[in-house]
């Protein structure tokens, strides 16, 4: 859990009309295999969306999803009470989510991402980091799978 830092909450979430983005770098149909099962397990809603409507199928196979891509807008939306974490499927390489600031407005809500991300990190052994959107070399706060994390200053 972070602290309930009021500067933690406005210079990870801070307003401006862009998104953060959340990346997993260095992933292969392993990486993505475990994230989707991990979605199965989580206490939240997902669904999945094609050409921007809810699909009654979730699919949970990674090359399913990256052919269905190929022809389709593709998206998974994880809600995380109320915090929508969009998740993307643009390579194998990299798992890319992004998140809306303006949906961070309190401290239980910047933990629930954190806690997420915090999960991801674990079971995926890798490093979850959040970014300014589009901006994936300035980590604003990076997760370590161990539990610890760093926030840039």
């Amino acid at each position: 859990m972070l602290p309930d830092d009021p500067e933690i909450l406005t210079n990870i979430f801070y307003k401006d009309g862009s998104l953060r983005d959340v990346y997993i770098f260095d992933t292969d149909e392993y990486e993505w295999r475990k994230f989707l099962n991990l979605l199965k397990t989580i206490p939240f809603i997902c669904e999945f969306m094609v050409n921007g409507i809810e699909s009654n199928h979730i699919h949970f196979d990674i090359q399913d999803i990256l052919k269905l891509s190929d022809e389709k807008n593709v998206l998974f939306i994880i809600n995380l009470d109320g915090v929508k974490i969009h998740c993307h499927f643009f390579c194998i390489e990299e798992i890319e989510l992004d998140i809306n600031p303006k949906e961070i407005n309190n401290y239980r809500a910047m933990n629930l991402v954190f806690e997420f991300m915090k999960t991801i990190s674990n079971k995926l052994n890798k490093e979850v980091i959040i970014t300014p959107e589009n901006m994936p070399t300035y980590p604003l706060l990076t997760i370590y799978p161990n539990g610890d994390y760093q926030i840039a200053t």
